[in-house]
């Protein structure tokens, strides 16, 4: 699929790497000293996805 944000960028497939699959993924650190209950209220509010849709409506502004 070609970029909204970059439409003259070929693919990747249009480059020569066909079938070339690319993963994104995201990771969240906090200090080593930070409280339980804080990574814990962190790690459910990741886990709820919210706001979900508001960062894919971002994402999609410039082509991701």
């Amino acid at each position: 699929m070609r970029s909204s944000f970059l439409p003259q960028l070929p693919t990747l497939d249009e480059s020569g790497l066909k079938g070339f699959d690319m993963t994104t993924w995201w990771g969240v650190s906090v200090a080593a000293k930070t409280p339980q209950p804080v990574v814990d209220r962190l790690s459910a509010e990741i886990l709820k996805g919210d706001g979900l849709a508001r960062h894919e409506g971002a994402a999609a502004q410039y082509g991701l």
